[in-house]
């Protein structure tokens, strides 16, 4: 008798930063601000782990090109890039610093499942893997930076996003069955120690928070 797979999909972080009321999050395939802070947060989060685990960020073709070369792939993760094009790879060196490819979405969740050494995944972009993602049952958890500043969320304005996010509509608004936590258990879950009630980058205000259902 053919033995039966213990495969189990993970759940699913999605960790994302947009605007208040258009729930803008690129222009011209680019973040519209730089938080050097934001950053930082980013990586601390995203490499949290016990000893002997590692977390994976899953993410899409585009936005791992737009990391910079040396930068690439992320390092202390498991960078795992979703793309549809045939044949398209990693140089090898990319390959062998802890990055792999995958052309589903399916695929890449059931390799993580039978990864015992896999302590989180995280989706970090771009717009299609978060909409893709948002409305899979295992995606129970969202940590957003909510960012405001002048002409970001103006569709008008010089620096308004060309790229949103609607589906995280119900999320921000609390509705189906999202919940905002609380600034203790954002830090609890986390692991961090700094009051997280965000601050103000070049005239841009940040907010951390998150979601959950």
């Amino acid at each position: 008798m053919a033995s039966q797979s213990t495969s189990t999909v993970p759940r699913l972080t999605l960790i994302v930063a947009a605007t208040p009321k258009r729930l803008g999050i690129g222009r011209n395939g680019q973040l519209p601000w730089r938080i050097p802070a934001e950053l930082a947060y980013f990586a601390r989060v995203t490499k949290a782990c016990p000893p002997n685990k590692r977390n994976a960020v899953i993410m899409g073709r585009k936005t791992y090109d737009s990391i910079p070369p040396k930068f690439r792939p992320l390092p202390e993760r498991l960078n795992v890039i979703l793309t549809r094009q045939k044949g398209w790879t990693l140089p090898e060196d990319e390959l062998l610093k802890g990055a792999v490819v995958r052309e589903g979405f399916t695929e890449a969740l059931e390799a993580l499942g039978n990864d015992e050494n896999i302590h989180r995944v995280f989706i970090i972009g771009g717009a299609e893997i978060y909409r893709e993602t948002i409305k899979h049952q295992e995606a129970d958890r969202v940590l957003l930076t909510v960012v405001e500043g002048e002409g970001l969320d103006d569709v008008e304005g010089e620096k308004a996003c060309d790229t949103t996010f609607e589906e995280a509509r119900p999320v921000i608004e609390e509705k189906e069955g999202w919940t905002r936590r609380s600034d203790e258990e954002l830090r609890e879950w986390t692991g961090e120690t700094a009051e997280l009630l965000g601050g103000v980058a070049k005239g841009v205000k940040y907010e951390y928070r998150m979601y959950t259902r």
